[in-house]
């Protein structure tokens, strides 16, 4: 069901966008977190209680994310390219840095003048269902979440299809490479109308988030979602964790299903 991915880009904002603090040049990073996601019913379709971990890996010039589908996203900013690897099918597609958040560059539409076409007003749909408003509030409350020391913010998040409210605990302790960690984590999102707006907005939010609560409210249901930072550390990165595996098979972003 499409409106998974939507809440979960929804919900996880506060995570995923607060990062756009000065990044520093560091040894490699790693980083675990867990969502979970509470049971919930939309329009009549029941969605079972789900929890999603996923793990980041960063170095200099490039970034790897895994989650627990399967899939990965691998940024290298030293080619200028993003990859979308399924390792369950053995597939990956690539695209320039550059063409994310444009749907035409992202299915490889440019040269079919009617599916350009379809893939533009697609893209004028999402933007507005997309289109948000955020505000953030911090607030004078601090506890040690750990062996992390923490502060609260509150996160409001408006956009036409609902709303997100979060208590959001993040923590100064921890210096990753931010502008790395937003651009793997953000990319399909950035040309979205009131994105950059909204990372502006986000930088209120000082430090790396450890736990949030976000409630979102879509077509008169709640849907509750919890992300917990796991663990955090330097350390080397596997090898070829940043590469494509040789005996993968190239195909089109369309074909992977994004």
């Amino acid at each position: 069901m499409r409106i998974r991915v939507t809440l979960t880009g929804l919900c996880g904002l506060a995570f995923l966008a607060l990062l756009m603090m000065p990044g520093t040049t560091r040894a490699d990073t790693f980083i675990k977190q867990v969502t979970h996601t509470d049971a919930f019913e939309v329009m009549g379709q029941k969605q079972a209680a789900k929890d999603d971990t996923s793990s980041i890996w960063m170095a200099k010039d490039k970034a790897c994310m895994s989650g627990s589908d399967n899939k990965s996203s691998i940024l290298r900013a030293d080619k200028g390219i993003m990859y979308f690897i399924d390792h369950e099918k053995k597939t990956y597609s690539e695209m320039p840095i550059e063409a994310l958040g444009d749907i035409k560059k992202m299915a490889g539409l440019e040269d079919d003048e009617e599916a350009a076409q379809a893939a533009e007003m697609m893209q004028g749909m999402a933007a507005g269902m997309m289109s948000m408003k955020v505000t953030v509030t911090p607030t004078d409350e601090k506890k040690k979440i750990k062996d992390w020391s923490t502060k609260k913010y509150i996160i409001e998040v408006k956009m036409p299809m609902g709303s997100t409210k979060s208590e959001l605990w993040a923590s100064e302790d921890i210096q990753i490479d931010y502008n790395m960690f937003y651009a793997l984590t953000n990319a399909l999102m950035a040309k979205m109308p009131g994105f950059q707006e909204a990372l502006e907005e986000m930088k209120k939010v000082k430090g790396l988030t450890v736990l949030s609560v976000d409630e979102a409210q879509v077509m008169g249901t709640t849907v509750k979602t919890t992300t917990t930072l796991l663990e955090h550390a330097d350390k080397s990165a596997p090898a070829g964790i940043f590469d494509i595996p040789k005996d993968y098979k190239k195909v089109q972003m369309m074909q992977m299903g994004q």
